[in-house]
């Protein structure tokens, strides 16, 4: 893991982001199948997302596999490797 990777990774766990958190997650409707989590790091967010909503797809998304290998795995949480800018989806998705 780089200095950069280890930085941003123990920003991520960081207590404050606690009151962030609660706001995604009341934001979100009972009627969602899938959310994605484009820059997860970690999966801080993912990963209470996963226990909230257990019958949704949550897709976390970031280019760092060190990151991503600390993801909490959960039955339905899917990773993805990759850069946000290289993301294609196909037209109406969004």
């Amino acid at each position: 893991m780089s200095a950069a990777e280890k930085g941003m990774a123990e920003l991520l766990v960081r207590a404050d982001r606690e009151e962030r958190f609660s706001a995604v997650m009341a934001y979100i409707k009972h009627q969602v199948s899938a959310i994605l989590d484009l820059g997860c790091g970690i999966g801080a967010l993912s990963t209470r997302l996963a226990e909230r909503c257990s019958s949704v797809l949550i897709v976390g998304i970031d280019r760092s596999k060190c990151l991503l290998s600390r993801l909490e795995k959960k039955k339905n949480v899917l990773t993805v490797l990759s850069d946000i800018p290289l993301l294609t989806f196909q037209e109406g998705f969004l």
